[in-house]
């Protein structure tokens, strides 16, 4: 959508570094240090059968927030 005029987006630089927007006719504006923050969550559906694996997976990814 932004490639085409219709907005704007935050993506985080590992995801421009891959090439996800070469070739684009986009700009491309860092933020500035002071305001980069970023809060990851997960979520899941209650008593799924997943429970148990996505609780393992937080507190694992946990370690490196």
């Amino acid at each position: 959508m932004v490639a085409n005029g219709l907005g704007v987006t935050l993506l985080p630089e590992i995801a421009l570094r891959t090439g996800l927007v070469d070739g684009l006719d986009i700009i491309i504006r860092p933020l500035s240090e002071e305001h980069k923050e970023r809060e990851i969550a997960m979520i899941w559906r209650r008593n799924s059968a997943m429970e148990s694996n996505a609780c393992l997976l937080a507190e694992h990814l946990a370690h490196y927030v």
